[in-house]
Formats: structure tokens, C-alpha cells, sequence
């Protein structure tokens, strides 16, 4: 979160920086209600759901007692290459 803070601050500004870092937040609260809101993406491994907050992914994994958030990147990066094949 703090790489999506900075580069978005650098981009653009704090203040923009701060209300897109809310509305990540926002959006990851918001799966403890409704977890299946996301993306399934088990082409980048199974069980892995994404939401999209752009241009941000919140890439994250349903749990049997909580919703595990794996990593929060820009979008435009090549996913696949954040979970290479075991």
C-alpha cells in the first residue's frame, strides 16, 4: 500500500494519493461482507479472486474464516508474473 501511496502522490498528488488509498480500504472492508464480489483469476492460481479499484488490483484469496488479501499492485503490471507456476 505504501508503493501505491507513493507512486500515486508522485503521479498526481498527496490528496489524490490519500482518496485513492480510502477508497482501496473501502473496497477491502467491503469483502468481509461479500467476498465473492471479486473476479475469480485461477488463471493465476486457483482460489485467487481480484477487485479492481483502477488502477489498482487487490488480488486476494477466500479463507474458511477470512478473506486473505495477497497483494495489492497496479494493474497494468503483468500479473501472471506475480504468481509464477510451482
Amino acid at each position: 500500500m505504501a508503493e501505491v501511496w507513493r507512486r500515486g502522490a508522485e503521479q498526481f498528488s498527496a490528496p489524490a494519493a490519500d482518496k485513492h488509498a480510502k477508497a482501496i480500504h473501502t473496497a477491502a472492508d467491503m469483502l468481509r461482507l461479500a467476498p465473492s464480489v471479486g473476479r475469480a483469476r485461477d488463471d493465476l492460481r486457483p482460489g485467487v479472486r481480484e477487485l479492481v479499484i483502477y488502477p489498482t488490483v487487490l488480488l486476494y484469496r477466500v479463507g474458511t474464516e477470512a478473506v486473505e488479501v495477497l497483494r495489492v499492485v497496479d494493474g497494468r503490471r503483468n500479473l501472471a508474473a506475480l504468481f509464477p507456476s510451482v
